[in-house]
């Protein structure tokens, strides 16, 4: 059944050593720890989020699974609302592109490592393609490319539409196409954020080609050793988190524009041991 192979995908496809462990580590190593202990908890899909399971549904679709024919028949116990927006979102993009949109595909969510300080450090890009020249103008019509070459594509999710340069300077975009060459040898162009807007507030929610966006991020003049400071600020975090017991205070709370933004274990299992 899809809920089963969701669940098996969602909680054994993380990693400890990929990027989203290190930044929260070099934020908070006692949250780092804690997100681990409930990703290994096996919670019925219930700590996923929208974008987590849009990915995966992704992953399940480009490695052969008929997706589309058995998210009707998920059992309403089991169905989410962050799952039926997910499902919604990724019923939306099957609309608008075919599977091989951005080229041929090399690899689905292909893990790499590679040792920074003595610690695993790993990329798991959602897509890696070859695009060609006959590729170019399809694709030209959402995103400039420098030429021809292998992409690394990473799909998103957004309330609405951001600057690019959340995209084009986001640790994805300096580590995922160097972490691809340093463990497989083979040069990346740059990666592409293909980004489907959610736009919650809006009544009507019917997704139209312009719930899309993407963004280019060159591969040239990034490097591993860009990332080396946060990784080794996670690895102390962690290693305090472990010996005392202690997080960060100061990532408990923090402001947006909008609202307080309280870490999900503020007040909870953070205070216990």
């Amino acid at each position: 059944m899809l809920i089963d192979k969701l669940h098996e995908s969602l909680t054994g496809g993380g990693s400890e050593a990929g990027m989203s462990y290190w930044s929260t580590a070099a934020a908070c190593g006692k949250r780092a720890l804690l997100d681990k202990r409930k990703a290994l908890s096996g919670d019925r899909l219930k700590h996923y989020d929208v974008g987590s399971v849009y990915h995966k549904l992704h992953e399940l679709w480009r490695l052969g699974d008929h997706v589309e024919l058995e998210i009707d028949k998920l059992p309403a116990e089991l169905t989410t609302p962050e799952m039926v927006e997910a499902i919604r979102l990724f019923n939306g993009w099957r609309v608008f592109w075919p599977k091989d949109y951005w080229g041929r595909t090399l690899a689905v969510e292909q893990e790499v490592a590679v040792t920074l300080l003595n610690e695993k450090v790993t990329a798991r890009p959602d897509l890696v393609v070859d695009i060609t020249e006959e590729d170019l103008p399809r694709i030209k019509s959402r995103v400039e490319l420098p030429g021809p070459g292998r992409y690394i594509i990473d799909f998103k999710t957004a309330a609405g539409e951001n600057d690019p340069l959340v995209y084009s300077e986001s640790l994805q975009a300096v580590w995922y196409c160097n972490a691809w060459k340093e463990a497989t040898g083979e040069q990346c162009e740059g990666i592409i954020f293909d980004i489907i807007y959610k736009h919650p507030r809006r009544k009507d929610r019917s997704i139209t080609e312009e719930s899309f966006g993407a963004v280019f991020a060159s591969a040239y003049g990034r490097h591993v050793a860009d990332i080396q400071g946060l990784v080794e600020q996670g690895r102390d975090n962690v290693m305090r988190a472990k010996a005392y017991n202690l997080g960060n205070r100061a990532e408990c709370v923090r402001w947006s524009p909008y609202k307080a933004i309280t870490c999900p274990y503020f007040g909870g299992v953070c205070e216990g041991p």
